[in-house]
């Protein structure tokens, strides 16, 4: 079980009835939604908000009768739905009638399959355990996110109900299902043959940069003489000027300038997205022209470049032999919940 920080609870919750197609992510650079105001409880902790009962009053009250009599109501289905479909709400987004039919039925589906799973589950004598997954948040340190995931619609029983629920079929499945399965050798080459494009060692940039930088309220004509000074600058290290010696005099960069401008191997994604473009895109020795972010302007220097290239297949085997593992167990799963949902007599009543 993977640590649970804030954003990860409410996805646990969020995405249970937008599985295989309307899933909501939620992305660290991206601002958490505000909480819900409680402006209409229908009986539901997640259901808090009067769109969602407005959205959904065209489906009849109950939609799917099973077991010669068991019912999932529209209620019931509110609540699954609650917190994922308040934060595509809230993100702006808009359903028509058969959108959110096909929502609904994927969020019925969704539940009739936890449900059977963790009858499979019982029976095997896995079954959910609120003490187990609070010991889990407690030993993540994630038990003070419980509070904070009221002012969401999402009351701590549920969350818990919810993560001891997930952990036991997680238990039932590592046991009865996955124990059972083989990764051959040819499955692990075969997949390796096929997706070698996607295994590649990440490229790494060597590279140091000249910085002036720019106070935020400094008018036109003083940015402009910066950059001119910079352009100057580029001019001198491409007539032959060593770049490390003049970054070492005039750079403002405080962390690379006494090392003559030198930041080291870089990776995509660790730094200012302007400077990472103009930095990936340099042929080694080629000195940029005048890039611009939050902090300043920049020459960059791209001295070598490391990896990129693909990585064998032993240096991947693990990776490719739990991909090919989770997929084999993805599909025995499925069948054993077709085959549970086939002898319950399944009527969907929308």
């Amino acid at each position: 079980m993977k640590k649970l920080t804030m954003r990860a609870l409410l996805l646990l919750l969020a995405t249970i009835a937008f599985v295989s197609g309307q899933s909501i992510t939620i992305d660290d650079d991206v601002p958490l939604p505000p909480p819900l105001a409680p402006i209409e409880d229908i009986g539901a902790p997640t259901s808090q908000t009067p769109s969602l009962q407005k959205l959904l009053e065209f489906l009849p009250e109950v939609l799917v009768t099973y077991d010669g009599g068991t019912r999932l109501t529209r209620i019931q289905v509110m609540e699954e739905l609650g917190v994922g479909l308040n934060f595509a709400l809230q993100q702006g987004r808009r359903f028509s009638e058969g959108d959110l039919r096909q929502i609904v039925r994927r969020s019925v589906q969704s539940t009739l399959g936890r449900t059977v799973l963790l009858d499979v589950a019982g029976r095997h004598g896995f079954k959910p355990d609120v003490g187990l997954a609070r010991d889990k948040l407690a030993e993540q340190g994630s038990n003070e996110l419980l509070g904070a995931m009221h002012p969401y619609g999402v009351s701590e029983e549920k969350v818990i109900m919810r993560i001891s629920e997930q952990l036991a079929i997680d238990h039932w499945v590592d046991a009865r299902v996955r124990g059972q399965l083989r990764v051959e050798i040819r499955e692990v080459q075969n997949f390796y043959e096929q997706n070698k494009a996607h295994f590649k060692q990440p490229e790494q940039r060597h590279i140091s940069h000249i910085m002036l930088a720019i106070d935020p309220g400094a008018s036109p004509e003083a940015a402009d003489e910066r950059r001119s000074q910079l352009k100057t600058t580029r001019e001198h290290v491409s007539a032959g000027a060593d770049f490390a010696e003049v970054a070492r005099q005039i750079s403002e960069c405080p962390v690379s300038r006494s090392k003559g401008g030198d930041l080291g191997l870089i990776t995509s994604g660790t730094m200012n997205a302007a400077f990472e473009r103009a930095a990936f895109a340099l042929q080694p020795g080629v000195v940029s022209d005048v890039v611009v972010t939050e902090i300043g302007l920049h020459l960059i220097k791209v001295h070598e470049v490391k990896g990129g290239g693909p990585i064998e297949l032993e240096g991947v085997r693990e990776q490719v032999e739990e991909l090919i593992m989770n997929q084999k167990v993805n599909i025995a799963v499925q069948k054993i919940v077709e085959l549970e949902l086939q002898a319950r007599n399944v009527e969907y009543l929308f």
